[in-house]
């Protein structure tokens, strides 16, 4: 009568072999091909095909170490007596520290009465019952071990490369960024971490800085560019990531790239949106530029108009107030000249 197993299926994903294109395998360890492979193993094999199965997955755990969570719960029930089978696609998935390999293969597990099967490599525990692995286990450990030190060297030297170049090589985008959707190793503004910021008006925070800049020009200067910012940003971002396709096409086949494709086909591509956010800005910094001297100036419109109306002379306060929108409209036919003269070549 065949000896009944509870098997555990132990799986295990590097971080250096997240997919087919990526690490030195040709084949990727990904977790659903080794659960496919575990399982088709098992299901072939008629002792073990009847036995209950237990998975235990380590997505992104280095081998070098045993402190895996799903290992240590695996280990957990073996202790137990749970789980009497331990079956994995490799010996380099179980672990790449051939002495701790070692140990467990040649002292914990047949102490424990675990049966140990490593499909890729054609172990059974069960053929070596009183013996040890031999001269080719050991040397396949000490192969994977060796594997994932010089691994290591190589990804730390490709990344401080990769850095040197101005590429982005974290595994998260810190806030107020996103991971490029189509460049790798490049980041993009998130728009809705800038929103987060946006929000927050300028004349909101009109009191703070008058309280705190040291003059009130600092204060006006600070709430001007803050309240122009945002806008400008925003149009900037949009007008970007609606450029022509065709303008960067371009810009390749003429192998134009970083400052000369900046400045010679995005910015210019993208000026007709940077500039119509520019001049929508103008206004409310105009009347965040009131605002400020209202209350926080000696001099200025907005201190003429809000001394006139405290002594109640009212034709003073329109003349202030008529004069501000003129001297506005001015402005803003001005800027409305000036961009259409620098945007003439989109014309027609």
């Amino acid at each position: 009568m065949s000896k009944k197993y509870n098997i555990g299926i132990y799986i295990r994903l590097a971080m250096a072999d997240e997919d087919t294109g990526y690490g030195s395998k040709a084949e990727s360890d990904s977790i659903g091909n080794q659960r496919m492979l575990i399982n088709r193993f098992l299901d072939n094999h008629l002792e073990l095909s009847h036995c209950q199965r237990s998975e235990f997955a380590d997505d992104g755990y280095t081998g070098t170490n045993f402190h895996r969570p799903p290992f240590t719960q695996m280990m957990e029930k073996v202790k137990r007596g749970e789980i009497n089978l331990i079956c994995v696609k490799d010996f380099s998935l179980f672990s790449r520290d051939y002495i701790e390999t070692g140990n467990y293969l040649e002292c914990t597990f047949p102490f424990m009465g675990v049966r140990f099967i490593s499909i890729n490599d054609g172990y059974d525990s069960d053929d070596y019952k009183g013996t040890t692995g031999g001269l080719e286990v050991v040397i396949r450990s000490i192969i994977y071990a060796a594997y994932s030190k010089d691994l290591s060297v190589k990804t730390t030297s490709a990344k401080i490369q990769m850095m040197k170049q101005g590429k982005y090589v974290g595994s998260y985008a810190p806030y107020g960024y996103v991971l490029h959707p189509t460049i790798r190793n490049k980041l993009a503004v998130d728009p809705e971490a800038a929103y987060a910021f946006s929000v927050i008006p300028s004349i909101l925070l009109s009191p703070f800085a008058l309280l705190l800049a040291p003059t009130f020009r600092a204060a006006s200067i600070f709430l001007i560019v803050y309240g122009s910012f945002w806008s400008t940003l925003f149009a900037t971002i949009t007008g970007i990531m609606t450029i022509d396709k065709r303008y960067l096409d371009n810009a390749s086949t003429l192998e134009l790239k970083g400052f000369k494709k900046l400045f010679r086909v995005i910015l210019p591509a993208a000026s007709p949106s940077i500039l119509a956010g520019f001049v929508n800005s103008l206004r409310s910094t105009f009347v965040m530029l009131v605002y400020a001297e209202m209350y926080g100036a000696q001099y200025g419109m907005g201190f003429f108009v809000k001394k006139y109306s405290e002594f109640g002379i009212y034709e003073n306060v329109w003349a202030g107030f008529i004069f501000m929108v003129v001297i506005l409209v001015i402005v803003m036919q001005l800027f409305e000249k000036l961009k259409k003269r620098l945007l003439k070549w989109t014309i027609g």
